[in-house]
This record gives C-alpha cells, sequence and structure tokens, in this order.
C-alpha cells in the first residue's frame, strides 16, 4: 500500500508457534482498506487503536511515512501490540513470514538479506534486494524468499518506491522476470 499523502507499508500473514488461531472469518486485508486514507503515521496508529480485529488470523502490518516506522503485530491471544520508532534514511530492514512458522523462515531469510542487501553499497541496494526477493533454494524451497511448497507458493512481488512515487508488480513465478506493470501514485 502506499497512498497520496506517503504513507506506505504492507501486511504479513503471522504464523507463531504454540498459539493456535481460529479459522479467520474476516480478510485481513481488510486492515489496509482501513488505513488507505490516513494522512501520516500518527494517524494510522489512531486508526488502528479504534478497529474491530475479531475474526481476523494473526498479523503483522509495516507501515512508514517521511519521519516514523510502525511496527504493528495483531493475535486474538495476545491482542494488538505497536511499536514506532524513527524512519532512519537508507536503513534496510526485513520481516519475514510463512504459514509453517514465522520463526522456521526468519533466520535463513534475514540471513540471506544480511548478505545480499545489508552487505550492499548503498546505491547497490535496489538490485540486491531484488535478488533477494527473487532467490529460490531448491533444496530448501520451502525456506526460500521466493518459496514453493504443496500447499502454497509465491505468486506475485511488488515493489513500491515512495521517493518516485512508483509501484511496480510482476505477476509471475518464479522469476518473476516477465515485463512488469508500473504504476504512478
Amino acid at each position: 500500500m502506499m497512498n497520496e499523502h506517503g504513507v506506505a507499508g504492507t501486511l504479513l500473514n503471522r504464523t507463531l508457534p504454540d498459539l493456535t488461531s481460529a479459522t479467520p472469518t474476516r480478510s485481513r486485508g481488510s486492515v489496509l482498506l482501513d488505513l488507505a486514507s490516513a494522512s501520516s503515521v500518527a494517524d494510522v496508529k489512531t486508526k488502528l487503536e479504534a478497529l474491530d480485529f475479531s475474526g481476523m488470523g494473526p498479523f503483522r502490518l509495516v507501515l512508514h511515512d517521511s519521519t516514523t516506522l510502525l511496527v504493528a503485530a495483531w493475535h486474538a491471544s495476545l491482542g494488538l501490540s505497536l511499536s514506532l520508532e524513527p524512519l532512519k534514511a537508507k536503513v534496510a530492514r526485513v520481516w519475514c513470514s510463512s504459514g509453517l512458522g514465522d520463526h522456521l523462515v526468519d533466520a535463513p531469510r534475514s540471513a540471506l538479506f544480511e548478505e545480499l542487501v545489508l552487505a550492499a553499497a548503498l546505491e547497490d541496494r535496489p538490485a540486491a534486494q531484488s535478488t533477494f526477493h527473487r532467490t529460490f533454494w531448491p533444496d530448501r524451497s520451502h525456506l526460500s524468499p521466493s518459496m514453493s511448497r504443496s500447499a502454497a507458493a509465491t505468486t506475485s512481488l511488488t515493489l513500491v518506491e515512495p521517493d518516485s512515487g512508483t509501484m511496480t508488480l510482476w505477476n509471475d513465478r518464479p522469476s518473476f522476470a516477465s515485463d512488469p506493470i508500473r504504476r504512478t501514485l
């Protein structure tokens, strides 16, 4: 998501060990719709605190504006947690998610992110991040950033660039090599 106010972010499914979740009756994606008009991260925080998440599966929401990063997490058993911090220019971060359990993919994907993205020179980070998202490990396909297993697979890749106000979508798999759809927001 990226709106006309420069608020950009994403919603990730959340799968925690030892915590079961009821079958969702409402889409987590509606959270992004509820936040689409937010004018700032402060506005997002206010809106989040007023939302009813009942019936939704667990999620992690990562959003930012030009000055602040917000990470929100929700699980029916744990409630809503929010953290805010100053947005640091040119600081790359990664959040990992998997229906198998976030804890299973966090270490290998974070290590790859560190190796490819954090080790890259600033001017090379966009290409390194692209490589990260397209990485497929044949011997560990279920853990790959571009993952594949019998019940699920990565099917698209979206790149939001707040500085230029563009969003690019690759809608193929596994290499995301097709001509993307680009939109100026």
